[in-house]
């Protein structure tokens, strides 16, 4: 019941923040999911991980992990004040990501949808369970949205790179999403994702012929443990719902190229995630560094939902495709299974 009752809580003050301009209200939305994130205890897939790196000072997670890591050493603070801090990092990233400084009403609305999303569709959750590259993902987000203020881009590639090895390849992404492509582009990638996926035996190949020569991950990944649980027998009932929204993304993509240009970016890389995820759903080495595209989703499914809402009875589809989401966060959340998010426990030893 945490779960629920804390994000409710969140996006209540953010609601009332966005729709009343009122700073401090929208300030407490924030407040209270990052701590809500950052004093847990003993929750997340990888809590024990990071516990470990602040506890041992491991140096080949990320140069900037480290630094930090040294800094609450020296100042004499524990892994609890390390796990806030980057709750703080990972929701301010979030935060200057969607936020509008606008009185459009319509933007305010995109605003708080992108709030839904971030709770909802599991990228808060995310940060349980993937700390590190939790930052990394919003950092890389931020990067298309400064691309064009050179410095800061660097800057912001020192960073995320500083929190997560991985962060190198979205010099790539960053190509795959200054394009205007047309629909039919992604059709035919689509088929040929579903066609190839089925067809060959992609992730055996990438094992045995491109995973062993990927700087650090390759010689992590080719255990024989590693291996086996690389390997995934399909797709749960959450992707393929994702899956068939970003579907939705495309079939409206020619419009959303006329009417959101600034935004276009966000919306192919929702499309690529989707395309990329079908092409290797069974490489489960390769969920995470597809992640960096998903949250994309927080900018584009705001711009699909207005499309949605201009066509007959559009404003209960999207109520439904909200709720699915809310049902989906529930499975996710209190009836997760080997997620150890269930039960919530805090440092302030509420439970």
């Amino acid at each position: 019941m945490e779960y629920i009752l804390i994000t409710t809580i969140s996006l209540i003050f953010l609601r009332l923040g966005i729709k009343n301009k009122i700073k401090i209200i929208y300030f407490w939305g924030i407040v209270i999911a990052i701590l809500f994130c950052g004093l847990r205890n003993n929750i997340g897939l990888d809590f024990q991980v990071d516990k470990n790196i602040f506890e041992w000072g491991v140096k080949n997670k990320g140069y900037l992990i480290y630094l930090i890591v040294t800094f609450f050493k020296s100042v004499e603070l524990n892994y609890s004040s390390y796990f806030l801090f980057m709750a703080f990092v990972n929701i301010i990233s979030v935060f200057f990501l969607i936020h509008s400084n606008t009185k459009n009403k319509i933007n305010k609305k995109k605003e708080y949808r992108s709030w839904l999303i971030y709770f909802w569709d599991m990228a808060y959750i995310y940060s349980f369970n993937g700390m590190r590259q939790g930052v990394a993902n919003f950092i890389f987000l931020l990067t298309l949205k400064l691309k064009k203020k050179k410095i800061f881009l660097i800057i912001l590639f020192i960073l995320g790179i500083g929190f997560h090895k991985s962060f190198i390849i979205t010099i790539f992404f960053l190509f795959l999403a200054d394009y205007k492509y047309n629909k039919k582009f992604f059709i035919i990638a689509l088929i040929i994702a579903i066609i190839s996926s089925n067809v060959f035996d992609l992730q055996t190949y990438f094992i045995k012929n491109i995973l062993p020569n990927i700087y650090y991950y390759g010689k992590l990944y080719t255990t024989k443990e590693r291996i086996v649980d690389s390997l995934k027998g399909g797709l749960g009932l959450g992707y393929y719902y994702r899956i068939f929204i970003i579907s939705l993304l495309i079939y409206f993509y020619d419009e959303i190229k006329k009417e959101n240009l600034k935004e276009l970016k966000f919306v192919n890389l929702s499309i690529f995630w989707c395309i990329l995820k079908i092409f290797t759903y069974k490489i489960w080495i390769l969920e995470r560094v597809l992640d960096y595209l998903y949250y994309s989703t927080l900018i584009s499914f705001p711009i699909l939902f207005q499309k949605i809402e201009k066509r007959r009875y559009g404003k209960y589809v999207v109520v439904v495709i909200l709720v699915v989401f809310f049902i989906l966060f529930l499975k996710s959340t209190i009836f997760s299974e080997g997620q150890n998010l269930i039960p919530y426990k805090s440092i302030l030893n509420f439970k």
